[in-house]
């Protein structure tokens, strides 16, 4: 049996009728998030993460489905965001659909198979081409038939383009997960990068920020870097950052929701990866 990492509910939710409101996703080859969103009050009401064993990702991915009993429930919305790592940004004047497949094999090689998915992101005249494990596609498309799905890196440009009022003219951004991190990097509301790293020691997360600020020309006293998702202000981690970059905030997310207030025992930023889902729709 998996436990959750984190399990948020608000009280007396077991017995509610979730049919008006909206689950969000957040999928990747070793974690899976969700979130529950009453649509009318534009509240969380419940939050989940899971990290999936090495070697028994598939396993762990069917029993959640088959066992949580919010995932059983249904939904006025669902909306699925695949966290791969295997995946390329190509400009809309560059992209030729039936390359798609050969770009993102060069890049990412081919040690990995699975569906191979393009789509449009609109507003940013760009297509992300990207891989999902055939356990992952599978499983969740098999269960959410009518969800609507896309690679977490066009959902972050959307949620940067919705939230341009609240965030820097130019800023790095962090998002971690256990063991992973999404760095993007945003000048004037153009993506100049965005990727996913996987790490073992903190040391290898400042080390791939370093270059890209190298490669990119960042100046590190004076760039913003804001920070999301399972890091703790006071661990080594947060400190690493804090050696080479001035400006470290954390991203407590969009005003345009809120939290129960059984959340409040856990940072903002916690969640900020997950229910910045709800602004992007």
């Amino acid at each position: 049996m998996l436990q959750p990492s984190i399990h948020i509910h608000k009280d007396g939710l077991e017995n509610a009728d979730l049919g008006d409101a909206s689950l969000y996703i957040d999928a990747g080859r070793s974690h899976f998030a969700f979130a529950v969103l009453d649509v009318s009050s534009k509240e969380f009401i419940a939050y989940e993460f899971y990290q999936f064993k090495q070697g028994s990702q598939d396993e762990d991915l069917s029993w959640i489905l088959t066992n949580n009993h919010l995932l059983s429930l249904s939904y006025k919305d669902i909306f699925v965001a695949f966290n791969t790592k295997e995946v390329v940004l190509i400009p809309e004047t560059l992209y030729k659909k039936e390359d798609g497949e050969t770009i993102l094999s060069m890049i990412h090689g081919d040690l990995h198979t699975g569906q191979v998915l393009q789509e449009h992101i609109p507003g940013h005249e760009i297509f992300a081409v990207y891989q999902v494990p055939d356990f992952l596609h599978a499983e969740i498309s098999g269960r959410f038939s009518n969800g609507h799905y896309w690679h977490y890196y066009a959902a972050l440009l959307q949620i940067f383009k919705q939230r341009k009022n609240e965030l820097p003219d130019s800023f790095l951004y962090v998002n971690f997960y256990p063991n992973q991190v999404v760095i993007a990097f945003m000048q004037h509301e153009v993506c100049q990068l965005m990727q996913t790293f996987l790490y073992d020691i903190p040391e290898d997360v400042s080390y791939h920020l370093l270059n890209i600020s190298e490669q990119l020309d960042i100046d590190n006293t004076t760039m913003q870097v804001l920070v999301s998702g399972l890091i703790d202000t006071g661990s080594v981690l947060y400190a690493e950052l804090l050696k080479y970059y001035i400006k470290v905030e954390t991203d407590p997310g969009s005003k345009s929701y809120s939290c129960d207030q059984s959340f409040n025992t856990v940072p903002d930023h916690f969640f900020t990866p997950v229910f910045s889902l709800a602004i992007c729709e």
